[in-house]
């Protein structure tokens, strides 16, 4: 809604105390903290850069033991920050602070004689698209799901990313779960004539933390916010198993003698040999 000037967003939770009913626009959500880091980045691409919320003991509560909002809202404004763009505040308010805040936009809505017919349309309409996350994901988001970074449009090579993947070369045996299981295609394997290697691209990661579960040497770990943004690699070796003859690439950084494949290192196939008898 619009403020003193400018675009605010505002949201409550389900465990706030009484009845606020000063606004037809006035509903509850399950938690706040259930914003993430796209609502927050929409906000800001649609400017607006304040958030007013009104909860109720989230130390007390069983949802506040998750990432909180708070927590998202400083990345986002390390993201922000860093590619010189206004930053998001936020407003914790008390029931009386939020009740003076709806009439306050009550008085204003009148001053501008809307009717209340129209604006309960203007209010939820508003709430829906700026405020409240849709927890049926969009058409949109079901075609291709933005990361924060792309949602505010923040150019790619002179700022830095909210996520990104990093490699450890001296544990990675180059399994490629990493690049099969990645929605997003942040990591790639790419192979050409002269060199093999893995890209990363940290402003396509949204943070879903898939590469380091499904990681076996715990050699992918996630850098929230990321020290650096843009692509990286890390040039890979490539051979042939000795052994079961398989191609395999690994960081080239480690010094491995036998030219083996990471399954091939971990098993002793001579204990699966046996002979058959006539």
């Amino acid at each position: 809604m619009r403020y003193k000037e400018s675009m605010v967003a505002l949201a409550r939770c389900e465990q706030t105390n009484g009845e606020v009913e000063q606004l037809p626009s006035d509903r509850k959500i399950s938690c706040i903290h259930s914003l993430g880091f796209r609502d927050l980045a929409r906000m800001a691409a649609e400017d607006v850069f304040a958030l007013y919320f009104y909860t109720g003991d989230c130390d007390h509560c069983q949802r506040g033991e998750a990432l909180r909002l708070e927590q998202r809202l400083l990345q986002i404004n390390y993201l922000l920050n860093a590619s010189e763009r206004p930053v998001v505040s936020l407003y914790r308010l008390n029931q009386r602070q939020w009740s003076n805040l709806l009439s306050s936009l009550q008085s204003a809505e009148q001053g501008k004689k809307s009717t209340r017919r129209l604006f309960m349309r203007q209010g939820l309409a508003q709430m829906a698209t700026q405020l409240l996350p849709d927890l049926q994901l969009s058409d949109h988001e079901r075609g291709a799901i933005q990361t924060p970074t792309q949602i505010l449009s923040i150019d790619k090579q002179k700022s830095r990313a909210l996520h990104s993947p990093a490699i450890d070369s001296r544990l990675c045996d180059g399994c490629d779960a990493c690049v099969r299981l990645c929605p997003q295609s942040a990591i790639q394997l790419m192979i050409d004539d002269q060199l093999t290697q893995y890209t990363i691209n940290s402003h396509g990661c949204t943070g879903c933390r898939l590469c380091v579960d499904i990681c076996e040497n715990r050699a992918l770990s996630l850098q929230s916010p990321s020290v650096s943004g843009g692509t990286t690699t890390l040039l890979l070796y490539s051979a042939r198993c000795r052994i079961c003859g398989v191609p395999f690439h690994r960081p080239a950084i480690q010094d491995v003698e036998s030219n083996l494949c990471h399954v091939c290192r971990k098993v002793n196939h001579k204990r699966n040999l046996f002979k058959v008898l006539p």
